[in-house]
């Protein structure tokens, strides 16, 4: 959890906040692409980037 956390801390602070309301506040991404005042497309590519970039350092957290 804490290395998940960590990973977290590293996102640029829009694909933070796209995973984060997404996943934890089950918001759909027109509602997220209202909050961040983007286009829906926008709040589901920041989405996608935030969770390519977890996978990505975590993967490499794992074959340290």
């Amino acid at each position: 959890m804490q290395k998940l956390r960590c990973a977290m801390d590293q996102l640029p602070y829009e694909h933070r906040e796209a995973v984060v309301l997404r996943l934890h506040g089950q918001m759909r991404f027109k509602t997220i692409a209202k909050l961040q005042n983007v286009s829906t497309k926008t709040a589901y590519v920041r989405y996608r980037a935030g969770l390519n970039e977890l996978k990505a350092m975590l993967n490499s957290e794992m074959e340290k």
